[in-house]
């Protein structure tokens, strides 16, 4: 490229494209941009709203960490379990504030645990269990999609020429492990009627004041 006369047009292209991004009918957020040209360099600063971030997490939800998707999927059976109704993906999505693609991702991990029912048509999700009967653990290990996945992941590739790097893994093996355990002993303490309870009680609180 020659200079900045060159790098203009296409950063301005690239600007246009992302503004006027959009997702099924949808214009999927704005986005705030600022453009700094010296010579060949070119700083970019891009300022997403939380709506364009959504629909990333709606094309990467297969990707979604364990310590993203089990809190999402509690969050998704306590509405459900106060609304004590029929409810929608794009509702729960609303609530949950992300794309409705990846309500349906994680509603089949939890309909393939028998925790919920999702039904045809119109649909809507509706629980399998009363809430009391339903522990965090059961929710933990229905959303994790493997046995093998854990809270906490070892770094990939540290330098091997390096003390550290060449033993790091082994060493956080066993405090990992034990970690694991520790939380999922801690959740099967704790049920959907607690969170349930907890979030209405709070709720009332807070309006009774009002």
């Amino acid at each position: 490229m020659g200079g900045t006369q060159d790098i203009k047009p296409l950063v301005l292209l690239y600007l246009y494209a992302i503004k006027n991004f959009n997702y099924g009918s949808k214009k999927c957020g704005r986005i705030i941009s600022n453009t700094l040209l010296t010579n060949d360099l070119v700083v970019l600063i891009i300022i997403t709203t939380r709506s364009a971030d959504s629909v990333d997490k709606a094309k990467l939800g297969d990707n979604m960490r364990i310590n993203t998707r089990f809190p999402v999927a509690v969050h998704l059976l306590v509405l459900v379990a106060i609304k004590g109704e029929d409810l929608t993906s794009e509702v729960i999505a609303k609530s949950v504030n992300t794309n409705p693609v990846v309500i349906r991702r994680i509603n089949t991990l939890l309909k393939k645990a028998n925790i919920i029912t999702v039904k045809a048509g119109v649909g809507g999700t509706v629980l399998n269990r009363a809430p009391q009967e339903i522990t965090l653990l059961d929710i933990y290990k229905a959303v994790r999609t493997s046995s093998n996945e854990l809270i906490f992941d070892l770094h990939n590739n540290p330098n091997l020429q390096c003390p550290v790097g060449s033993n790091i893994h082994e060493a956080l093996t066993e405090p990992f492990i034990n970690a694991q355990e520790a939380l999922e002993n801690s959740l099967k303490n704790y049920t959907l009627a607690d969170i349930a309870d907890g979030i209405m009680a709070k709720y009332h609180a807070v309006n009774s004041k009002a």
